[in-house]
């Protein structure tokens, strides 16, 4: 509660009009309701035990790794610092609860590979980036460590996938295209083209449009200018890396 304009009155009349004097008392009156409702509220408003900045703490990661550092900012269950696994190095700077990374974070092998995004229990688990060592990169949603729901893969070559993963698979509708043009657009199911799709060439020649299974096109369905398009580009990447 602040100062109000009866306060201001009181003070006046308590002081004979003396302004200066009034002042001061207004002061103190003012640092007392603050001290008051602080220690009603139990601390400082941010939550923040000072205490707890710079004390040590470990966190356990989801597969059971130590990780040791000290809290930056809040208490020993909620908070945020920075923590290095005990096994291999690993670092994550980010949020916690309890003894779990929770929150966002950053997560950085010594190699050079990141994830950049949320954790849930010590797993990466909501929206996230993953940068590979190769130059590669995932973006997208995440659910125990895995890709999982829509996301974007980006080879380090330039090929490029877009859309749906299970449990870190390219699962369901997707489309993937390569640097030298050719595209698939169509189903998939653990990681293989599988269902209904369409590979096209980067000349726009159609090699098949219709049912795959686990990665090339169903027996019995390929045309003859599926067959004839197919044979007269035996070099080409497409078949060979999808």
């Amino acid at each position: 509660m602040g100062i109000t304009s009866q306060d201001a009155r009181a003070a006046l009349d308590a002081e004979a009009g003396d302004i200066s004097n009034a002042g001061r008392r207004l002061f103190l009156l003012a640092t007392d309701r603050t001290n008051s409702a602080r220690m009603v509220g139990g601390g400082a408003s941010t939550g923040e035990t000072k205490e707890h900045v710079g004390v040590e703490k470990t966190l356990i990661s989801g597969s059971g790794k130590r990780y040791v550092g000290k809290i930056s900012k809040g208490d020993e269950n909620k908070g945020k610092g920075r923590f290095t696994c005990e096994e291999n190095g690993a670092i994550y700077d980010g949020e916690f609860e309890m003894d779990k990374m929770h929150g966002n974070g950053t997560f950085t092998w010594d190699n050079g590979e990141k994830y950049v995004g949320e954790f849930k229990n010590g797993n990466f688990d909501g929206n996230g980036t993953f940068t590979y060592a190769n130059g590669s990169k995932d973006v997208g949603e995440w659910k125990n460590d895995k890709k999982n729901g829509y996301g974007t893969h980006t080879y380090a070559n330039g090929d490029k996938y877009v859309g749906e993963w299970q449990n870190g698979k390219r699962h369901g509708y997707g489309t993937k295209t390569y640097t030298s043009g050719e595209k698939y657009v169509g189903e998939y199911k653990n990681g293989e083209m599988h269902g209904q799709g369409t590979f096209t060439y980067a000349d726009g020649t159609i090699y098949h449009s219709g049912e795959w299974v686990n990665g090339s096109p169903k027996e019995g369905e390929l045309s003859e200018s599926d067959i004839i398009a197919g044979e007269t580009k035996t070099n080409s990447v497409s078949l060979l890396s999808l």
